[in-house]
C-alpha cells in the first residue's frame, strides 16, 4: 500500500477514514481506539470518521514491517 496525503486543518493533519480502501479503513476502526476517531467541521462540512495522521503513520509504519518480515519467510 502506498502512503496517502493527509488533509489539513489548521496546521494538523487528518485521514478520513472513509477515504482509504474498505478493507484498510475497516482494519484501522478495530485498531484505534474509539476515543481517536474525531468528527471535525472544515468550511461548514462536518467530516466523520477522522484520525490524526499521526495516528495513521504508526499503523502505516507497523503494517509495512509486518508484511516485510512476513514476505521474508
Amino acid at each position: 500500500m502506498e502512503q496517502i496525503t493527509p488533509f489539513i486543518i489548521d496546521d494538523a493533519e487528518f485521514v478520513q477514514l472513509s477515504n482509504l480502501p474498505t478493507s484498510i479503513a475497516d482494519m484501522l476502526k478495530k485498531l484505534i481506539p474509539d476515543r481517536n476517531v474525531l468528527t471535525l467541521n472544515y468550511q461548514g462540512i462536518e467530516l466523520k470518521d477522522c484520525i490524526s495522521f499521526e495516528d495513521f503513520n504508526q499503523w502505516f509504519d507497523y503494517f509495512n514491517y509486518s508484511v516485510k518480515t512476513v514476505n521474508e519467510f
